[in-house]
């Protein structure tokens, strides 16, 4: 199984955010929690459904990525476009500050 990991939407402001170690919920992909197993994955799924339950996320979903030294890179375009911003200015987004 290729590295996975899960994604949402932000309920309160709509920002993209990834599960991370804890349960908790980041803007940042280099912080998502990556699994390569199924039981590990299903296990998140629960987590993030109860997240989704609780209303504090919206549109879960797994995605998978590739690792490298320093980040958690999407396999998708749309991914790595959800996950760094526009396309049109790179001065704007995540992309501005990396």
């Amino acid at each position: 199984m290729a590295v996975q990991i899960i994604t949402a939407n932000n309920l309160r402001n709509g920002e993209v955010v990834y599960l991370s170690l804890g349960a908790k919920w980041t803007e940042n992909i280099s912080e998502a929690l990556g699994v390569e197993s199924e039981d590990a994955l299903e296990g998140m799924l629960a987590t993030a459904e109860m997240a989704e339950k609780n209303q504090q996320v919206v549109g879960i979903y797994t995605l998978e990525v590739t690792r490298n030294d320093k980040a958690l890179i999407p396999l998708s375009v749309k991914e790595r476009i959800r996950s760094l911003g526009p396309t049109t200015r790179l001065d704007l987004g995540k992309q501005a500050y990396a």
